[in-house]
């Protein structure tokens, strides 16, 4: 198994943990995993490439623009973390 941080509205989290409560598991990862194979199982049209879905500007073939956009939001994402577990302290 992999991990994964994702982050969900509060509305469907508890959503999420009143069905894994249903189930009598009371584990998220479980519940959630067990959703999504059902819906993969009844979806006869899943998705197997993203390949060809989007485009990219010519401005920007080389995708310098957007790398440095997520290095930003990453960059800010940690600083964000460091501060909150700094005042935490």
């Amino acid at each position: 198994m992999s991990t994964l941080s994702i982050d969900l509205k509060s509305v469907n989290l508890h959503w999420l943990q009143a069905q894994a409560n249903a189930s009598g598991k009371r584990d998220l990862s479980r519940t959630l995993n067990e959703i999504l194979d059902q819906l993969r199982a009844s979806n006869a049209q899943e998705i197997q490439s993203v390949r060809g879905t989007i485009e990219l500007p010519e401005s920007d073939s080389d995708l310098t623009t957007a790398a440095n956009e997520v290095r930003s939001l990453f960059d800010r994402s940690v600083d964000r973390t460091a501060s909150l577990l700094a005042s935490s302290d």
